[in-house]
Order: C-alpha cells, then structure tokens, then sequence
C-alpha cells in the first residue's frame, strides 16, 4: 500500500493501482515490508502524523484494528508512528493513547498483536507471552526504528540510539547503542542489510559492530559527498534489499542521494598484515565512490511525500514506490508508467557520478586523453562525460556518447516459443559492448564528470582513460 494526498492505493500490477481506502490528507501511513505479519496474513499500518488509528489491511480490507488492553478490556483509540514484528510481537513506538507519549515503546501479547499494555513494565512477575510497554531511556522522542541483525534500534530526536534486548515481558529492557547520535527526520534510521544507516545533519553514518552487536562505532559514510550534504537538517531514507540501493532524500531539496552498498569494501579483517597489504596480497579495497546523484527536470518528481520498498504482485521483486501530496502515485525504479497529472509517461531522471582528482607531480600536465566506455546494450540512451580541469587552466569540456539499442532478429523471441522476456531474446543483448573517446584540453589535476539522463534502465559497466604528461 501507498498513500498518496487523502488516497490508498495498492499496487496491483505493473501500470496498475486501485484505490482501497481514504484517510486524512496529512496523514504519512506506512505500511512497510517489515510491518508484516505472515501468520496472521496481515499489514500493520500506522501513521507518521498521529492522525490515524493503527490499521491492518488483509490484501482485500483496510481496517482500523480493535485494541484490547492486558486485562482484555477495550484499549480505544491507539496511534503508532513505528512498528516492527519482532519476537512474535507487534513492537510500537512513539504513541497516542488519548495523549502523545513520543518517548514510549509499546510491545503486543506474544503472538497477538492486538492486545497491548501501557501498564506493564517488563518484570519477573509478568508471563512471558504477556504485553508490555518500555520507555526511551533518554526521555527522548522516538524518530526510528530499524532492524538489523536480530537487533531492533530505536533512535531519539537529538538524542541517542537504543536496542531492545531480553526475550520475554520478563527480561524486555532497552540498552544503550550509539549516545548523543540520534537520527534526524522521520524516516532517518533504515536498516541495511547487516548495518544501520541513520541520517544526522549533515551527514549520513552506519553502525559498524562486532558479530553480536556487543560493540559499536561509528562510519561516516557520507564522507565521498559531505561538501554537498554538510547543511542538510533532516533525511528520509529507503532501503531496496534487491538493489542494494539506499536513497537518501534531504529534506528542503529536489534531488536523491543513492548508496551503493555493493561498492563497499568489505572491511579488512583485523589480522591482516601490513606485509599483505603492502605487497596487495591483502584484501582489495575500491577505491570508487558508493554514491550516485539522482535529480530530475521536473523537481516535483523527486519531492515525494512517501517513499517505501514494495513488492510487485506479477513478478514478486522489490521496488521502491511513491507517493505525492496530490494523488500521484509511481515507483522510483523500473520502466513503469505513473498514472495522475504526471501523465502516462515515466519522468525521466538525471544520474551522475563524479570520479576522485587525479594530479600529477611536480608541475606536469595531462593532455592527448582518450579513453573508453564499456555498456551492455539494451534501450538507447545518451552518457555525458566531462573533464573538469584545475590548476593552471580551468576548464570543463564535455563529450556525448549515444548508446544505440541492441539489434537483431528475435532469436527465440516475440510470439516464438521461447517468447516474452526470456534469454532467448535479441542476440548478444548482454554482451559488453565499446566505444572510445577523445577529451580535449591540457590539466594540471582533473575529475571525470559521467551522466545520462533518461527513463530507461541502462548499465554502463566501466570507463578507463590513457593519456599523455609532460611538464
């Protein structure tokens, strides 16, 4: 399900969404992929603004849920902002019960996520199946929530970050994880893979720990673009575990930073030795950047009011959809059309990456560059490069390479037997294909400038340099 101005939709297919319900238009819903309950065939869906109960949709239904307290008395009106399945519960954070209790934690009768306490504290007099209820230790209010290697973070609004630990209403009790480094934003914690990424001002960091999470520190990950991130107040951020994608939106712009985590190089163990490292024996590190910009000719494409992983009924893979303040629904990746004002076209948006410095000793200067791209064929698209030149000259001087589409017959394809999207499409269609280039110009130090801006997906796989120095 995605909200989208008073409307939600659910997605039912590639270009098709139903409208299954109305809610308040300020409301921010989520029903995230982590709000799933298998066993009971349901979705937990609660509300960023406090506007709207908590509700549950069964694939057909949306629904305010029915809340019972540990005595089975009627609970009334309950709101969450976060919510996480874990333990066999339905583990709530940030809360109105008749009053907004931001700083408190509210964790559902095992194996029952409609019956819920805000008079039982963990303690050895409880069952353990009971409910229960915790409370931020630093009184803060709660602005996320992420899971991630069996632990289940929860961060405070310029505060710390915390865990649940324990296993039953006996034990339940929050620990210390990360102090005085509290996410900012609503949607600023997101769990990634093995790691927790939470966006601060400023900059982006990562919980690097050992295997049982006993010990954290810190990783600024955000340190290949913190000259462009380091006034950013707030983020939201999105995880796509197929991609290994996270976008990170800021708050006031028009733009989307996404995080490559397959870029990253693993960390080096820590008995490697300096000997191995020397001689390249050691573990290989990249030295590419994670981080891509995503922007758009229409601003508004990329100014959504909801961002959340979901996954397509026809070919069960995760994508990432949105959702705007008036009505406009899509998702954020794939060659899928948006319905609304938008049209019934894709919007196209702008992709770059901007490499390292290179710099020469001494005095020298590179000039006679030229280079390649390698690609794989599949639609057309257009890749900008530019050298941005510093030192004695600056200059940019930029180049345009049209990647054409891949060619030939049907080989298996169309209607034939072996049709629709199968390998057996047009011939050599994920070979590697080439084009070289030429860059004009002489540099003291330079930086290589790759974009495409388009609405279909393209893979350029590498792009080298050789040239001349002297000086």
């Amino acid at each position: 399900l995605v909200q989208a101005g008073d409307t939600i939709y659910k997605w039912n297919s590639y270009n098709s969404w139903t409208s299954v319900g109305s809610c308040d238009a300020n409301a921010k819903l989520r029903g995230r992929l982590e709000h799933i309950s298998e066993v009971d065939g349901v979705v937990l869906v609660t509300d960023l603004s406090l506007l709207e109960q908590v509700k549950k949709w069964d694939g057909t239904t949306l629904s305010d849920i029915t809340f019972s307290d540990e005595t089975a008395a009627g609970f009334g009106t309950f709101r969450a902002k976060y919510c996480a399945i874990e333990n066999e519960r339905a583990i709530f954070a940030n809360t109105y019960d008749s009053v907004h209790t931001p700083n408190l934690i509210v964790g559902s009768k095992r194996g029952d996520y409609t019956t819920i306490s805000v008079a039982n504290r963990p303690s050895s007099s409880l069952g353990e199946e009971e409910p229960f209820f915790l409370v931020q230790p630093d009184n803060g209010s709660i602005n996320g929530m992420a899971k991630t290697f069996g632990i289940l973070a929860f961060s405070s609004r310029y505060g710390s970050i915390y865990r649940l630990t324990g296993s039953s209403a006996k034990d339940f009790e929050m620990t210390s994880l990360f102090p005085r480094s509290g996410a900012q934003g609503d949607e600023a914690m997101v769990g990634v893979g093995g790691d927790v990424h939470f966006g601060r001002q400023g900059r982006i960091q990562g919980l690097s720990s050992t295997s049982n999470y006993g010990d954290v520190e810190p990783e600024d990950i955000s340190l290949p673009i913190s000259d462009q991130v380091e006034d950013v107040a707030e983020w939201t951020g999105v995880y796509n575990s197929r991609l290994q994608r996270t976008y990170w939106r800021p708050d006031t712009e028009s733009k989307i930073y996404v995080y490559h985590s397959s870029f990253k190089p693993p960390p080096r163990p820590t008995t490697e030795s300096l000997a191995d490292i020397l001689s390249g024996k050691g573990k290989a590190v990249s030295d590419l950047s994670p981080w891509s910009l995503w922007t758009s000719v229409n601003p508004r494409v990329l100014e959504p009011t909801a961002l959340m992983p979901v996954i397509m009924p026809d070919d069960g893979l995760e994508y990432v959809a949105i959702g705007y303040s008036d009505g406009n629904v899509g998702l954020l990746e794939g060659n899928y059309d948006d319905p609304g004002d938008f049209g019934t076209t894709a919007q196209e948006i702008t992709v770059s990456r901007l490499s390292k410095r290179y710099q020469l000793d001494s005095n020298a200067q590179v000039f006679d560059i030229q280079g390649w791209v390698s690609y794989r064929k599949g639609d057309p698209f257009t890749i900008t490069i530019t050298l941005e030149a510093s030192g004695e000259n600056i200059f940019d001087e930029s180049i345009t390479i049209n990647v054409p589409a891949a060619t030939g017959g049907a080989y298996y394809g169309g209607a034939y037997y072996y049709g629709g999207s199968s390998a057996h499409g047009i011939s050599f269609s994920q070979r590697v294909s080439r084009q070289k280039f030429a860059l004009a110009g002489k540099a003291n130090e330079f930086q290589i400038r790759v974009s495409v801006t388009d609405t279909v997906q393209w893979r350029i796989e590498e792009i080298g340099l050789v040239f001349d120095a002297a000086g």
